[in-house]
Formats: structure tokens, sequence, C-alpha cells
């Protein structure tokens, strides 16, 4: 008996699409730009914010965003914005080092043979001087303000009335089985993030088919998370959309699926849509953007699970066990150091550490790929040391779930469309702030009394709004601002440090 399909339909995104397939795509496809191109917006210079900002007002029509996507940028996005603020600084540091290497070496022995060594150094002293101050100005001008934040108001602009529903209960519950069993069994997407509490990378590519079955249009998905979740990798190198997910999305819908990274997917809309070559250096900052912020996605997904130090540590020699082909070794020691740096522990303590990584150092640069053993054997090291010279801190076991209500009503906040959601996210914000108090009240309010001020103050301001069903916009923003306050108290509290690859 025959196939009722044919070999090409039943292997749809396993083979090259047609020629008409290719142009109905660019012509009409839904657009869906993933949260990690989002958060890039934050690390953009301003030239390419501006091109990409282009680029997407042009096909606004076209654009759409699952919950998911939004939910992951809001409860997110602060954290990349003071990590790109604080690169001015990482960088005026690394190039001050550098000058005293320079002024260090003239001034050795063994250059005491130079007359104009003293000329030298004041060029050398002078040009770091001019150095900072470019570095200051420029820096002053990057400083995050939560309050008018211009990169979030162009995405909420263009996605604000583009966006998937939320799951409802019963839907979150078969998607976080079929989610797991995807984990398990190694089904794209969302396996490589073994680590999650939830398969995000699955609830956003369901959302998508839900969508593309309600609508009957091809998708296209724009993602910098370029692990093997969502791309074909042969020897290392990326080679397009995952087949099983082209293959999956098409058995679902009928429709076809398109997956680019942000610089592949200006090279395709210049070819398809623009017809021009695209501006070198433009793709070129989008792919720089891209391979530095890939690491500090991971970290920010790995780390934020986890409330203690000896559990992070763990998470993180589990992680790099999985996927130590994806990473720079370079990169890796520097990311490691930095989170041992914004440990809540002794100075002392954070010199011991790094003395640890620095003498593992050379063993790890060595080789091709990372020995699996000696970063665990390194990560074991600090996590002895830690548990048997670091005192034990009690932390907020409930710190994880109060934060993300908070995080999950700004976002209600910013995308409600009327002043009934505003009043229903304020309501639900007054019950978490409540519990938060009662908390403290109980536990440590001595040990956090400016967070426990910071509360009371903004569940006066709430209930106020409330009883005056104020909904302004004014408003809104005053309050977020005090919430977004209070999440960073608590995040330097409940020491949940983020290291940032940035």
């Amino acid at each position: 008996m025959k196939n009722e399909k044919s070999m090409i339909e039943l292997f749809k995104g396993y083979t090259n699409y047609s020629e008409n397939e290719y142009k109905r795509i660019w012509e009409s496809a839904v657009i869906v730009v993933d949260t990690n191109i989002l958060l890039n917006f934050y690390r953009y210079s301003n030239d390419t914010k501006k091109e990409m900002f282009k680029i997407l007002t042009n096909l606004k029509d076209r654009l759409w965003i699952p919950y998911q996507i939004a939910k992951e940028y809001f409860k997110n996005k602060n954290n990349v914005m003071v990590n790109s603020y604080d690169e001015y600084t990482k960088l005026g540091n690394s190039l001050k080092d550098l000058f005293n290497t320079s002024i260090n070496e003239i001034n050795t022995k063994k250059n005491s043979h130079l007359k104009c060594k003293s000329e030298i150094v004041k060029i050398l002293e002078e040009s770091n001087k001019k150095v900072e101050e470019l570095l200051l100005k420029e820096k002053e001008g990057k400083k995050p303000t939560f309050e008018e934040n211009k990169v979030e108001n162009k995405i909420i602009e263009l996605f604000n009335t583009s966006i998937g529903t939320d799951f409802s209960e019963e839907e979150y519950i078969n998607l976080k089985k079929e989610g797991q069993r995807r984990i398990e069994n190694k089904i794209p997407p969302g396996y490589k993030d073994d680590q999650k509490e939830e398969n995000g990378d699955y609830y956003i590519f369901s959302s998508m088919i839900k969508k593309s079955k309600q609508i009957s249009k091809d998708f296209i998905f724009i993602t910098d998370d370029v692990k093997e979740d969502w791309f074909n990798k042969v020897n290392g190198e990326k080679h397009g959309g995952r087949y099983e997910l082209l293959n999956e999305f098409y058995n679902e819908t009928g429709n076809l699926l398109m997956i680019y990274t942000s610089d592949g997917f200006v090279k395709a809309y210049n070819k398809n849509i623009a017809k021009q070559k695209p501006n070198e250096k433009f793709v070129d900052e989008l792919i720089n953007v891209r391979q530095k912020s890939y690491l500090n996605e991971k970290f920010i997904s790995h780390f934020e699970i986890n409330s203690d130090l000896a559990s992070k540590l763990n998470s993180y020699k589990n992680y790099f066990i999985h996927n130590n082909q994806d990473f720079n070794k370079e990169k890796f020691l520097e990311d490691l150091i930095y989170f041992i740096k914004n440990m809540d522990v002794p100075m002392a303590t954070k010199r011991r550490f790094i003395n640890i990584v620095n003498e593992n150092q050379k063993k790890l640069l060595e080789d091709n790929y990372y020995d699996n053993e000696e970063i665990i054997s390194l990560i074991n090291k600090l996590m002895i040391y830690y548990n048997e010279n670091v005192t034990e801190r009690k932390t907020n076991t409930n710190y994880e779930e109060i934060k993300y209500s908070y995080i999950k009503e700004i976002s209600n906040i910013h995308l409600a469309k009327t002043s009934e959601q505003v009043l229903e996210s304020y309501n639900k914000l007054l019950l978490c702030l409540n519990r938060h108090l009662r908390y403290l009240r109980r536990f440590s309010k001595k040990a956090n009394y400016e967070t426990y001020i910071q509360l009371e103050e903004t569940a006066t301001f709430v209930q106020k709004l409330v009883n005056d069903e104020d909904t302004s916009m004014h408003s809104k923003r005053k309050l977020v601002d005090k919430l977004n306050g209070i999440i960073k108290i608590m995040d330097e509290t409940y020491n949940m440090l983020i290291p940032r690859a940035l």
C-alpha cells in the first residue's frame, strides 16, 4: 500500500525548500524574534541598534512573539542593562593594566640604556588619562535609566499588539510533561537546557505551532541561541535550522519554518526584501554581540535556578560536562574569575579561589577541547574550599517565587491593554508585597531592613493606586521603578549574583 504522502512531504525540512516555497516564506511568513535578540539591543552600538530597529519596523505588520519570549525579556532586561554598562569599567581596567604593564616594562633595568624612557612613560600616562576620560564620557551616556528605557519603549511599540496569550494551567501541565520527555530523550528544542526547571524553548516552539495552525502562515524564527536545540551542527559548524524541528512544524501545521541567527536573517532580508548588499560593519557587530552574549544567556538561565553557591557551582560543573565543545576556553576562565569576584565571600577567600583557577589555567588551555575531568576537578576544589571555609548562609527559600511574581506583574503592567487589567496586576502585586512583608517580619526583618522599608512604601503606594483607580502612565512607570529597586536589593541581599560574560 502506497503512502498517501510523498517522500518530500514526509521529510519536509530534511530537504531544501523549493524556490517558490522560499519566496513564499519571505513574502508572507510571520517573523518571531527570540528573547536573546531583544536583549542584545542593550548590547548593540547606536548605529547597529538603529539599523536593526529599522529592519524590524519595516516588517512590523509581520512581527509576533509568544508570551514566553516577552516574559523572559522582562525578566532579564535589567540584568543585561547593568551588565552592558559595567562593560565600560571592565574595559577601562583592562586598558589601565595594559598601560601599567608597558610602563613597568620600560622602567625595568634591562631598558636602563633608553634615554627617552621618561618621555615614553609620560606619553603612556597621558594616553591612559585620555582613554579614561573618553570611556567615562561614553559610560555616563550609557548609564541605565530604568524609568526611561528607550529600547524597551521601542520593543513595546513593535510588539505591543503582536504577542501570544499565556498557556492555560492545563496546557502548562501537558507542556511541562512533554518538555521533560524531550529532555530525557534529547529531542529538540530545549534538551540542551536540562538544568532548567522548565523547557522554555519548547514553550516557544509550541506557541509558534499553535499560532501557525490558527492563522495558516509560514514562520521565520530569529534566535542567537546557536546550540544544537535550534541549529544543525556538522564538525562544529552551524548549518541551518534543525531538520527535526522543520519537519515537526510542517507535520503539525502544514506550514513551513525557517530558523536564522540575527546576522543570517539580516543577510537574507537584504537579499530577498531590501535587494541590496548588507552593511559589513553592521553584520560583523551582530556576529560579535551574538558570540559574546551567548555564554552570558547560558549563565543567566543556569545560575538563577539555584539559591546557594554550592548548587550554582554544581550546576556550572554539570553544564560544562554536557556542553564543553560550545565554549571558548579563554572565555570560560574569564567568566569563572568574574563569577568568583562577585561572590559574597571575604576578599581572602576570593583570592584563594582565583589562585586555584590560575593553578589550573595552563592545563585547561593546552588541549584542543576542555578536559572534562580538569574542569570537574577545578570546580570541586572551589566547592570543597567554600564548604570548609565559608560560614553557611541562610537564604530565603521563597526568593525566586517572590521575585518572579514581581517580574511577572511588571510584564503584565507593560502589556495591559485596559485599565481593568492594570488594576488586576496592582491587586496581585499587593498580595505578593504583603506576603514578602510577612516573611521578613517573621524571619529576617533586621537583616533586610532596607528591603522591608521599600516594601512598606511600595505596598502603600500600590494601595493608593488601587483606591484611586489610578492607571496613568506616570504612576505605572513610578511603580515599575520601585519594583525594580526592590528586585535589585533582593538580588544583593540573597547573593543571586550572575556571572557576566560580556
